[in-house]
């Protein structure tokens, strides 16, 4: 018999709102990965918590792939 041995781990997240004109998706945490994406203010998004440090700022990860700047994401209203 084969017995499955893979870990489900689960992940934290949270819905939180974008509070800027404009905020880019990169494909890396930092500002240094080229932007492969936007977000426009008010629009909600599932991030994975916690937020990781880059590049002198932290950064939440997308559940759908992808980077965002933690500094201009606000909680969901």
């Amino acid at each position: 018999t084969h017995i499955n041995t893979q870990i489900s781990i689960p992940v934290n997240t949270a819905t939180m709102t974008v509070c800027t004109d404009a905020l880019n998706i990169r494909p890396e945490a930092g500002d240094l990965s080229r932007s492969n994406g936007q977000l426009e203010d008010g629009d909600q998004i599932t991030v994975k918590l916690p937020a990781v440090a880059a590049g002198g700022g932290w950064w939440y990860e997308l559940v759908d792939g992808g980077f965002v700047n933690a500094r201009y994401m606000c909680e969901a209203q």
